[in-house]
């Protein structure tokens, strides 16, 4: 109400024309000097009325005041009368259990020595609302007390956080042709239960909300439905029960396949023609296959064509329901960079991001590599969203780039405990972030305990080495192995070294990396039986002491899955070849592949299939190649067979020898467990096994005495079925498999059962 009588006073004495004001003066201010009020005025002591209006609101934008007058007297003077704003004196909470102090001071504006006013007071009861319902507790309520003390006033914000709410149901309406249990695994937002409460993923979040009807939006587009529309979440609370529920109305639209694909060229020295053989292999429109092509094309354009030049994409619906992709290429208009505005990174430096560009400052706008510089921000893992967009700026031929993200967490403390039935109960703790104060460096120490074996193990990982597009990283590591069995490891073991490389994008897809290693290894109580005389029946096997072993090593990562932790499509190959005998008292040449393929068998029902294939050689390089750096089974190789349960053996001791090849295959399908939502995380999974480890070094065989046994190429295979269980415990595994091609001696494990637990 002041607010207003002081514009209307202004007003009134100023109603017509132009007030001549000989002196201005000003009354009320105590703390504040009169310079900075004179200041929100007029210099020239010329005052319209607008004028004086417009002075009088900057007064109150100020939020130093609660109350502004402007009076004229006789002779020309006009007098502005001030009330100041109270001043903070402290700020406490009280109330506040699941939020502490500091996460509350950081969301409030009122600070000690700020002044005060009521919408500042309830902006910040707002704010401290609006973090407790992002926490599932939408019956937090907060009062505000105030107390003067000292002529400033002390606030205190009461919370009385209340109970947290559930959410009882979310439902989908019109999804024909996609399950409701597809879409229950797409959102993040999850139905209240034992499991979801445990990982707080049952809270209701408005933000969270509109960002879970975005992945729906972009989960039917990439399964072909191109027109889909999800209608905003309809949500019920129920005040008394604390319960919500969540819906969405889905329009599913026609489901397109893409039938022809094509670039549209005006400029004579670019040609794109018919790309329909570019296309993914699935078929169907997805917009991030068509995102991916239109960059394939960027490429080609910028490498023969000079000058600015323009992509732009269209679709074309036809009647039979397919699409035609339409890629158009003409010479543009050339857009410099004024400014590059960079928003909602507060933890990430703005280098971290900038170094991600290949542009800057008064160079062209290149659409290529603005989608190139998303791709990377992306890659990142730093971000929840990225968005670059470009805004007109002084004139047509300059542009603001305005980057905004949405940041994510990228730290991890962890403690865990699980049980192996290879290696018994295992216990870790560790700590990683991939972002160490917004540097974008990587830090990552771990402690593991095992029954037998304890290990510790520590990374460092430095982004855009020298300048360049690589990251270097060093790895370190002790690791201690007891005693196992007498077929594996009937030894104790010590192992302490550590590596040192660089990594590099090669493509898109491709990455490669480039590192030297060391490491000691101690061998001890080694029992007098595998130490003989080397014979037949006295063989010499394992050799104790310390041996050092020095190497370098390169490999190549292909990479195209849609998920790393559950994918459903797409391929990883990965390639690794390490020399040893740079120094040090090991000299072999090893060498791993490994090729995966996943594919959605059932979209609807994420029936997801998998092939995968591995394989290894070890060869010696003017020594014998030692039993312990022999390819041994571990257990994973084929289920169904106990860790050096097949392969090369000692027909005197039966210690699994190993060989100096290895070669496997799998073939797997994973689905949700019916009657189970799959926001529960458990999954079915069958599979079908085969591999082989084979012929040990002919030298250190002869050497040694040993009479091996099933040293030849037999493949061993097994069948079964198991469950993956993504629980709040950790990733739980059991399998149960049954060998169905086997040799004599061989040793059988038809359960195997992991658990382990990351909080």
């Amino acid at each position: 109400m002041s607010k207003r009588i002081g514009l209307v006073v202004a007003t009134a004495i100023l109603l017509s024309g132009t007030a001549h004001a000989d002196q201005l003066l000003v009354t009320g201010n105590n703390r504040i000097a009169k310079d900075f009020v004179l200041a929100q005025f007029p210099k020239d002591g010329t005052s319209r009325a607008d004028d004086i209006d417009a002075g009088v609101k900057a007064l109150y934008e100020t939020g130093q005041f609660t109350d502004v007058k402007v009076s004229r007297l006789k002779g020309g003077v006009s007098v502005i009368t001030v009330t100041e704003a109270d001043i903070v004196g402290v700020v406490d909470f009280a109330g506040n259990k699941r939020l502490k102090d500091e996460q509350v001071e950081h969301l409030i504006g009122l600070k000690a020595g700020a002044p005060i006013t009521q919408k500042a007071i309830e902006d910040d009861r707002k704010a401290i609302l609006d973090a407790y319902a992002k926490t599932g507790r939408n019956d937090a309520r907060v009062t505000v007390k105030t107390a003067e003390n000292n002529g400033r006033t002390n606030i205190q914000f009461i919370v009385n956080e209340g109970k947290k709410s559930k959410i009882s149901k979310i439902y989908f309406t019109g999804n024909d042709h996609v399950s409701a249990t597809q879409l229950h695994g797409v959102i993040f937002t999850k139905e209240s239960g034992l499991l979801t409460t445990a990982l707080n993923k049952d809270v209701y979040d408005v933000d969270q909300v509109d960002r879970d009807r975005e992945q729906i939006i972009q989960y039917y587009q990439s399964k072909g439905y191109a027109d889909v529309q999800v209608s905003n979440a309809d949500v019920t609370f129920d005040a008394d029960t604390l319960e919500t529920m969540i819906g969405f109305d889905i329009k599913e639209g026609q489901l397109y396949q893409v039938k022809n694909v094509s670039v549209e060229s005006t400029i004579p020295s670019y040609n794109g023609g018919d790309r329909k053989k570019d296309y993914g292999a699935s078929g169907y429109y997805d917009p991030s296959e068509v995102t991916r092509l239109g960059q394939v094309i960027e490429r080609e354009v910028a490498d023969q064509v000079s000058g600015s030049t323009d992509l732009k994409v269209r679709t074309n619906r036809n009647f039979d329901g397919t699409m035609d992709v339409v890629y158009t290429v003409d010479k543009a208009k050339n857009v410099y960079i004024d400014r590059i505005d960079i928003n909602g990174n507060t933890q990430t430096k703005d280098y971290v991001i900038r170094r991600e560009l290949d542009f800057s400052e008064g160079d062209r706008v290149d659409s290529r590599q603005i989608r190139e510089a998303e791709r990377r921000l992306k890659a990142l893992g730093f971000f929840q969203s990225i968005q670059i967009k470009t805004v007109q700026a002084s004139s047509d031929d300059r542009a603001t780039m305005v980057i905004d993200v949405v940041e994510q967490k990228t730290g991890e403390f962890s403690i865990g405990a699980g049980y192996s039935s290879s290696e018994g109960v295992l216990a870790t703790a560790g700590i990683s972030q991939s972002n160490f104060m917004g540097t974008g460096r990587g830090l990552a120490f771990e402690v593991g305990r095992g029954e037998d074996s304890d290990n510790y193990f520590f990374s460092y990982s430095e982004p855009h080495l020298l300048g360049y597009r690589a990251t270097g990283f060093v790895e370190l590591y002790h690791r201690n192995t007891g005693f196992d069995n007498d077929r594996f490891h009937p030894y104790d073991e010590t192992r302490t070294g550590g590596r040192i490389g660089v990594r590099a994008p090669i493509t898109d897809d491709l990455t490669g990396s480039l590192y030297y290693g060391l490491y000691d290894r101690e061998i001890t109580d080694v029992p007098a039986a595998y130490q003989g005389i080397q014979t037949a029946s006295s063989p010499f096997l394992i050799e104790d002491g310390i041996k050092v072993v020095s190497f370098l090593g390169y490999d190549l990562t292909y990479n195209t899955l849609d998920d790393l932790t559950a994918p459903s499509d797409g391929i990883y190959a990965n390639f690794t070849q390490e020399f040893a005998g740079i120094g040090g008292d090991r000299a072999w040449v090893k060498s791993e592949a490994k090729f995966n393929v996943y594919s959605e068998l059932f979209p609807r029902e994420n029936v997801v299939g998998s092939l995968g294939l591995k394989g290894g050689n070890i060869t010696a390089i003017g020594q014998d190649l030692a039993f312990v750096d022999h390819f041994r089974t571990d257990g994973n190789l084929v289920r169904g067979f106990q860790r050096g349960g097949f392969g090369p053996r000692d027909a005197a001791t039966g210690y699994s020898l190993g060989g100096q090849f290895y070669l496997g295959g799998t073939a797997e399908t994973s689905m949700p467990l019916p009657f189970i939502p799959e926001s529960f995380g458990l999954n079915g999974v069958l599979f079908v096994d085969a591999g082989s480890v084979f012929n040990p070094d002919k030298s250190s065989v002869r050497h040694s005495g040993s009479n091996v046994l099933s040293d030849d190429f037999s493949i061993r295979a097994a069948t079964g079925a198991g469950i993956a269980w993504n629980s709040p415990v950790g990733l739980i595994k059991a399998n149960v498999a049954m060998p169905i091609a086997k040799e004599d001696g061989d040793k059988l494990q038809w359960f195997s059962f992991s658990a382990g637990s990351r909080f």
